[in-house]
């Protein structure tokens, strides 16, 4: 349906979108200042990676991590990963831990498809904000992709977000080099915009929006 909607005017407007980058060029050969000072800490602590495949590291990866880090941050709004997927993630993904003078600080894991790798689950020991600030979560992620370009992987995955520009997890991932792709599960809304402040409203809250072909931005341009 989502075709006939969008020639007859309507915006296609997805729930979620996905972020893929080039292991090229991800992250960015000129990162922005931000990034660049976060680079820069996994090298000022010495963070390193190393993997791991025992149900016991598996359990502290999402014990003392991605469940304290996701409560930490959503609150009562957590999602976390049901029992039946993590089985699945831990059969079928490769657990990458950040290790800090001994101790396993952060960690992450992966699950390949061919050449592009998909990184579902990240968290940070117990969600700590001191481990945070050092770069921890940062080394969760950068340590994780130079990873997968040693082993020849070339697109990486870094999941979904909501499809309104200003939100600053969309702002984080493009600021690494990732770019929005459609994700071929998501739930679509076609919206019509039939007046002046219905536009105006996306002036405020760009959103990106489904063509056929890409996610362009819409900024409510005028009729």
């Amino acid at each position: 349906m989502a075709p006939r909607f969008r020639r007859a005017g309507w915006l296609i407007v997805p729930s979620s979108v996905r972020w893929h980058g080039d292991l090229a060029t991800v992250p960015p050969p000129e990162p922005s200042r931000g990034l660049r000072a976060n680079l820069a800490k996994i090298r000022k602590h010495g963070f390193s990676l190393v993997q791991a495949s025992g149900p016991d590291d598996w359990a502290e990866f999402y014990e003392t991590m991605v469940e304290p880090q996701a409560r930490s941050r959503h609150g009562s709004r957590v999602w976390l990963p049901s029992p039946a997927f993590r089985r699945q993630i831990a059969q079928r993904g490769t657990l990458h831990l950040v290790v800090e003078n001994g101790v396993r600080v952060a960690g992450a894991c992966t699950i390949s498809n061919g050449d592009l790798l998909w990184l579902p689950l990240l968290g940070v020991l117990e969600g700590d904000p001191h481990l945070l600030q050092r770069g921890a979560s940062v080394a969760a992620l950068a340590l994780p992709l130079e990873w997968a370009r040693r082993q020849n992987y070339r697109r990486f995955d870094l999941g979904r977000t909501g499809p309104f520009v200003n939100d600053g997890l969309q702002q984080y991932k493009r600021s690494w080099g990732f770019v929005p792709v459609p994700d071929p599960l998501t739930h679509v809304a076609a919206v019509w915009l039939g007046s002046d402040a219905a536009r105006q409203a996306f002036q405020r809250e760009p959103v990106l929006v489904e063509d056929g072909v890409g996610l362009p931005t819409y900024a409510g341009e005028t009729a």
